[in-house]
């Protein structure tokens, strides 16, 4: 190649483009491409940054197929839970199938549920175990084999996963509440 030989090489895309030769033949090119890069440029400036070029961890997708959140108040304002009861079965999903593994527990006790409760900013109940045992009562925990330590039930799970928000206002409905209205229907 001689010194006069210019050599411009441009990728847009699935579109490669390169010239080479006389300073005259090549600039040409290069000026009635600059728009274009110069355009693409800055899209690629603006765009998010994926997690890998961020230097962050990927972020897999947690239980059941269900992309993670970024914190648990993503999450909490997401589902919407209506009592302290359906809160307390987010937590225990959140950081059961959610949080980030460092964080994640295969149970849940007063202090994870506090921890949940200040993260997403629900009303602290006046006795976190008690909200656990109601919890544990409508079926959404059971004994973690330890006092004061409650895992996910398989229908805390679907309350959570498959039921918020439900846009009700209460955890759900007594079954003698549901007795009640089926007699009254008749």
């Amino acid at each position: 190649m001689a010194e006069s030989d210019y050599t411009f090489k441009a990728s847009l895309g699935t579109i490669s483009i390169e010239a080479q030769g006389p300073k005259e033949f090549v600039q040409p090119i290069y000026e009635s491409f600059k728009p274009l890069l110069d355009k693409e440029i800055k899209n690629l400036l603006k765009a998010p940054k994926s997690p890998e070029l961020q230097g962050e961890k990927k972020r897999d997708e947690g239980g059941g197929g269900f992309p993670r959140k970024a914190s648990i108040l993503d999450y909490y304002t997401e589902k919407k839970p209506s009592s302290d009861i359906q809160a307390a079965a987010l937590v225990a999903f959140f950081y059961s199938e959610l949080a980030e593994q460092e964080e994640r527990s295969s149970f849940i006790d007063a202090q994870i549920l506090e921890k949940g409760f200040k993260a997403c900013g629900h009303p602290m109940p006046e006795n976190l175990p008690q909200t656990l045992r109601n919890a544990k009562n409508y079926g959404y925990l059971d004994s973690a084999g330890e006092a004061g330590k409650f895992k996910l039930t398989p229908t805390g799970y679907n309350l959570v996963a498959h039921s918020l928000p439900t846009g009700e206002g209460s955890a759900t409905p007594s079954k003698k509440k549901q007795a009640k209205k089926a007699r009254t229907k008749k």
